[in-house]
């Protein structure tokens, strides 16, 4: 039985509540107040309180209307409700009692009295709680077991058996797992959250937890995948779909494990109650009843010889691969073998150095999981390419991983001599090279503006310096021809002004072209372009005046 700790009371008392938290703490109980009847009201719609003082010093009339609203919300067995009075009067009483109130009492509050009454109303109010649950969950169980020992779909009935456990106790999903007597393969008959589950055979090695409930027959909680020492190979997996507590509970017949109901939460379960052990395990009986006598264990036995087939073939090609280790391990590029399903069967110690992972956790893992997800598209094109004998070509990948920057890695396919079905991987670590060449090309870059930029200069000087000559030519000229024009003579003399004002802005353009410093251009007729004057050498405007 769970007692409640906690006790919410409605006053506007400060010397009542000081009173009132003394006597409870000597009964390990603590205090929730709320000063107004519509605060513990809206208190109730959010989460039944198990039990609630009433201060009758609110009102009388909103003292019975609090304890009738009360009522109505929490029901009889969800809530008691205590009204502290300050005279024990008759048609008072009777009046909170037909409202709802479960007890009176007076607001002098005797110590032995009070604490006594409020732990009795505690006590019923846990004891009605317990109840409630525990009916509730036999009609669950009921409603499990008739699913079960149904003449129709057993298959169907543990996806139901899945889909009710899940809601029961809040859970992202729950698996039934078979497991074969020798713990190796097991297979995924039903999942909450795939109705379409039926026989999916999984690796135990990659599920110690599955491993570690079978072996002792005993239901296994692990609230943080975290900090457990049995999950700690697999922690990246488990991080990567987001559980973060698991739960599961042996399915046995006769003294051996046959499967488990496997939990996994997303959201970190501080413990499991008695109340939540006791339905699942119940319900891994059940299973139990309901596979001993059905066509699924003969589904599992099937499957089992499907999967030692598919064991035996495994192992056959490492035998065949034997013959190329000493090669493989000495090779100074990283090199895979991947099986038709681009599963790594092998891999060199320089494939795993390059990707970043021990040998053994490579075996059996999706080389697509190696690469950056952006990537597995490229990688499954070089794929079909070789399939369908296309010129076989280096590529570069990003490789997933934690280091700051990508890591780059050439990666071409061949076929591995007779090796039917097997493609071997040859890998090559191209960071630094790629770096390297990518800072050549940004430093040619810079070395090719720099040396249009020397052109430009050279040229632009190169012509302010050889129109110098003939613009000072013409400034003289013109200055010769002021002297010798007649002053009446208008036209001559607006024809002289043009004249020296054009000549002048070539001596200015003169000027910039001899201090330019930038190399820019700018667009002008069709598609062509010319130095862009304002930009390479701005004007100097005490030069200009």
């Amino acid at each position: 039985m769970q007692l409640y700790k906690k006790v919410h009371f409605v006053t506007r008392d400060d010397a009542l509540v000081a009173r009132a938290e003394q006597i409870l703490a000597q009964a390990n109980l603590s205090l929730l107040r709320s000063s107004t009847h519509q605060e513990i009201e809206r208190e109730v719609t959010r989460q039944v309180p198990p039990l609630v003082l009433l201060d009758a010093e609110i009102g009388e009339r909103e003292t019975i209307e609090t304890c009738s609203t009360l009522r109505q919300s929490a029901g009889m067995t969800e809530m008691a409700i205590l009204v502290l009075v300050a005279t024990m009067d008759d048609e008072n009483m009777v009046a909170l009692l037909n409202a709802g109130a479960d007890d009176v009492v007076g607001r002098e509050l005797k110590p032995l009295s009070f604490k006594a009454r409020v732990s009795s109303h505690l006590r019923r109010i846990a004891t009605a709680r317990d109840l409630a649950r525990n009916v509730h969950d036999s009609e669950v169980l009921i409603d499990i077991t008739s699913t079960l020992i149904a003449p129709s779909d057993i298959m169907e009935g543990l996806y139901r058996t899945a889909t009710l456990i899940a809601a029961e106790l809040t859970v992202e999903r729950c698996s039934v797992v078979l497991v074969r007597p020798e713990g190796d393969y097991g297979l995924v008959i039903a999942s909450s959250d795939d109705p379409e589950m039926r026989s999916l055979p999984i690796n135990l090695n990659r599920y110690p937890e599955i491993t570690r409930a079978a072996e002792q027959q005993s239901p296994l909680i692990i609230d943080n995948v975290e900090q457990s020492a049995l999950l700690r190979h697999v922690l990246p997996n488990l991080k990567d779909v987001g559980v973060k507590s698991v739960a599961l509970f042996p399915i046995t017949q006769k003294d051996q494990t046959v499967g488990v109901i496997f939990l996994r939460f997303f959201n970190k379960r501080e413990k499991f109650v008695r109340r939540e052990m006791v339905f699942c395990q119940t319900v891994a009986n059940a299973a139990a009843i309901a596979l001993r006598n059905v066509e699924i264990v003969e589904m599992l036995k099937a499957k089992t010889l499907e999967v030692e087939k598919v064991q035996l073939e495994a192992e056959s090609k490492l035998l065949r691969l034997q013959r190329y280790e000493e090669f493989f391990k000495s090779a100074a590029d990283g090199m895979v073998v991947l099986e038709q399903s681009q599963k790594m069967i092998f891999a060199n110690p320089e494939a795993a150095v390059i990707l970043g992972m021990a040998e053994a956790e490579l075996h059996g893992r999706p080389f697509a999981d190696c690469l950056s997800p952006s990537e597995v598209g490229r990688f499954e094109r070089l794929l079909d390419e070789f399939t369908h004998g296309k010129v076989r070509r280096r590529v570069d990948f990003n490789i997933r991983g934690d280091a700051p920057r990508d890591q780059i890695v050439s990666i071409s396919a061949a076929s591995l001599l007779d090796e039917e079905g097997m493609t071997l991987l040859i890998m090559r670590d191209v960071t630094e090279e790629r770096m390297v060449a990518r800072r050549l090309v940004e430093a040619q870059k810079r070395l090719v503006e720099g040396e249009k930029r020397m052109a430009m200069v050279e040229v632009a000087g190169t012509a302010a310096h050889e129109l110098n000559n003939p613009l000072t030519s013409i400034f003289t000229s013109l200055a010769m021809a002021r002297r010798q024009m007649r002053v009446d003579e208008k036209i001559e003399e607006r024809i002289l002004d043009n004249i020296e004002k054009e000549t002048d802005r070539m001596a200015s353009i003169i000027r910039r072209l001899s201090k330019i410093t930038e190399y820019s251009t700018t667009s002008y007729v069709g598609d062509a372009r010319i130095i862009d004057l304002e930009k390479a050498c701005p004007v100097d405007p005490d030069e200009e005046r």
